[in-house]
């Protein structure tokens, strides 16, 4: 590679792709998972004192209500379906640490997978027990000065619903405290401890390398590897090994990265993907490199890839382009794991540290073992076919491989940010072939301008979709979600599965779906109503919404003259089919279209179509609707909080519909 370019090293461009991504991509996390502490769980904390037979100990109580449980402290890999285990920490300014794992005085109840929806056996507590640690404190600690803090976090269930949570506790010493001895549990995983168990999870762990290497997402850079094979059938035997050695060296480098994480950060792989950040840059990577697998763009990896002629890889591969292809084949594995290896995953962070980095690497070595050999037998090339024009036609088949594992990966993330991730690989296209189209022999600058160019666009789509639309599609969302529920309470209802006493009243929340029972409900009891005909396809609409509609004046003027809002949406036919009825009742023409009822007039509404300003819409609510009350700010503020308290009603009457079907 030519220009500036061939100044900057593959870490550097690797580095750069993962920054510009991260820089797009909002914070999509939600507020702490279950902030609030546990409303049928109590936990009390204390420290007890050395005796002979233990150090000193950490005691957790747990009393639970009748009828609720809450889960061990049993470690999934959490790409499964599984429990939320309980998790006991220490805040990180104490200076005692934890010298053991937590053990029950009670044994929980084990339920088969399947039996509570769960992939996985789970392991449920009742009732009131203890869970006790041991406590490794420093020498000349006086445990009567010693306050532990920390937290606590799981969720607690019962037989309809489950609540998460997160309580603080502070432990300080107790002489009299009576410590009932504690129960081994069965593991429900592979053994933690060393000796031949060891060795077998570094054998699983070896076997499970070794088949990653077969797994979709990794053929097509494997497939390249090959090439480079074929390519370096006549060079010396020491560059073929030192070529493949530094190959295995970027396979275990992942490998041992992943070690860290699960050690120190106590994150396991499947937690990765838990997070929606990290499925969309893996998803960006991937597809950047399925465009230049498809010659649209050219990796600036020396030896990694040749958009013109794949046949002169071998000749340009160096030890950085090789330690590259083994951290990229590693890194694209990650999706695709062998089945067979959730089960060790599960166990490892159950495990010593030591033991856990040494089933990494075993993973890492098993996965660099068929190059090591080929680097150190290289008379098992003569096996593998001869160069030729072929060469081109498989990699751009392996760059569909690579767009197939993208799709895969859009799959992970919530469906709201399905769209804004389709626009930003849109985006990742645009850039990517802008770059490409500078030939290798343009002047620098210009190489450089290019450079510059396609990044500004790229962080420019990446705001817009993550920053623009993801809201907008959070909303829909949220609105579907809604309608569907009210629906479904409406069928529950009439057909008898849900039993209410007298009628199913309509709470005044702002812009709920509109339904005719609803309708027909706010009409019979003389409530003034708005009915916003509206549709996702409807660009007018969306406009009215977005600057007359859901603005904060509007907002006031319908609290100011307590008008019942409801949304007729018609985007889809299917669940806006009493919307549309109402529609054609009406006679309108289509839509936008605003339906202002006046209590006691339902048979004389004041219909706008098309685009109004938020002068018109308040000309006549004031003409139609008289304002029923003077709402200074705290009448607002004590409105604000009945339909507040509303809501929480409506709330608990729909959950318990939902849990009597």
């Amino acid at each position: 590679m030519s220009g500036p370019f061939r100044r900057i090293s593959w870490p550097a461009w690797l580095i750069v792709l993962t920054v510009t991504s991260l820089l797009v991509l909002p914070t999509t996390s939600e507020a702490g998972f279950g902030d609030d502490p546990a409303k049928h769980t109590q936990f009390s904390a204390r420290i007890v004192p050395a005796t002979g037979e233990h150090p000193p100990r950490l005691v957790i109580s747990v009393t639970l209500d009748d009828h609720w449980h809450i889960y061990s402290m049993r470690k999934y890999e959490k790409g499964e379906s599984a429990p939320q285990a309980t998790v006991i920490s220490l805040d990180e300014s104490s200076a005692v640490e934890f010298a053991g794992p937590f053990e029950p005085t009670q044994a929980p109840l084990v339920r088969p997978p399947g039996e509570t929806g769960f992939d996985v056996p789970t392991e449920e507590f009742y009732d009131s027990f203890m869970w006790v640690a041991p406590l490794s404190v420093p020498e000349g600690t006086d445990l009567e000065t010693v306050t532990l803090s920390g937290t606590i976090t799981g969720q607690e269930c019962d037989p309809h619903s489950c609540n998460p949570f997160t309580n603080r506790f502070e432990a300080e010493l107790d002489r009299q405290l009576a410590v009932p001895a504690t129960v081994k549990v069965a593991s429900l995983v592979a053994a933690s401890s060393g000796g031949s168990g060891l060795w077998a999870a570094l054998g699983l762990a070896f076997l499970g390398g070794i088949v990653l290497n077969v797994m979709p997402c990794v053929l097509p850079v494997i497939g390249l590897k090959v090439m480079a094979f074929i390519e370096q059938g006549g060079q010396s035997r020491s560059r073929i090994f030192l070529l493949n050695f530094w190959y295995s060296l970027g396979v275990i480098a992942v490998w041992m990265a992943l070690a860290v994480l699960a050690t120190i950060f106590q994150i396991g792989l499947g937690e990765l993907f838990q997070t929606p950040e990290f499925s969309i840059v893996m998803a960006s990577v991937i597809f950047a490199m399925g465009l230049s697998f498809l010659g649209v763009w050219e990796i600036p990896i020396p030896g990694f890839i040749g958009t013109q002629n794949v046949t002169k890889l071998g000749e340009r591969e160096g030890y950085e382009g090789a330690f590259a292809k083994g951290t990229i084949t590693t890194v694209l594995a990650t999706p695709c794991l062998g089945p067979f290896m959730g089960g060790l995953f599960i166990s490892l962070l159950d495990r010593p540290a030591f033991e856990i980095y040494a089933i990494f690497f075993a993973i890492g070595l098993g996965m660099a073992s068929p190059y090591l050999v080929l680097g150190m037998v290289p008379q098992a090339m003569r096996f593998l076919p001869k160069p030729g024009a072929w060469m081109n036609t498989f990699k751009e088949i392996m760059g569909f491989f690579l767009i197939g594992t993208t799709v895969y990966l859009m799959t992970i993330p919530q469906t709201y940010l399905l769209v804004p991730t389709l626009v930003l690989l849109i985006g990742l296209g645009v850039v990517c072939w802008w770059i490409g189209r500078v030939p290798s022999t343009a002047d620098p600058s210009r190489r450089w301008r290019a450079l510059g160019e396609a990044a500004l666009a790229g962080v420019l789509i990446g705001v817009t979709a993550f920053y623009v639309i993801a809201p907008e599609m959070r909303s829909r969302m949220k609105f579907d979600n809604w309608e569907y529920f009210d629906y479904e309470i409406e069928r529950m209802v009439a057909d008898g599965e849900l039993k209410v006493d007298g009628e199913l009243p309509v709470f005044n929340r702002p812009w709920q779906p509109y339904t005719t029972r609803k309708f027909k409900w706010l009409v019979e009891n003389n409530k003034p109503v708005l009915i916003d005909f509206t549709a996702d396809w409807c660009q007018t609409c969306k406009w009215n919404e977005k600057f007359v509609l859901k603005t904060r004046a509007t907002r006031e003027l319908l609290e100011e003259h307590d008008v019942y809002t409801l949304v007729a949406d018609l985007t889809h036919k299917d669940v806006g089919r009493e919307g549309a009825a109402k529609l054609k009742e009406l006679r309108a023409d289509g839509i936008p279209l605003i339906a202002i009822y006046a209590p006691g007039e339902v048979d004389q509404p004041t219909l706008i179509p098309g685009t109004f300003t938020r002068a018109d819409l308040a000309a006549e609510i004031r003409r139609k609707i008289p304002k029923t009350v003077v709402v200074d700010d705290a009448t607002r503020d004590d409105r604000q909080t009945t339909r507040e308290a509303s809501r929480e009603e409506a709330g608990g009457r729909e959950s318990a519909g939902l849990r009597a079907r």
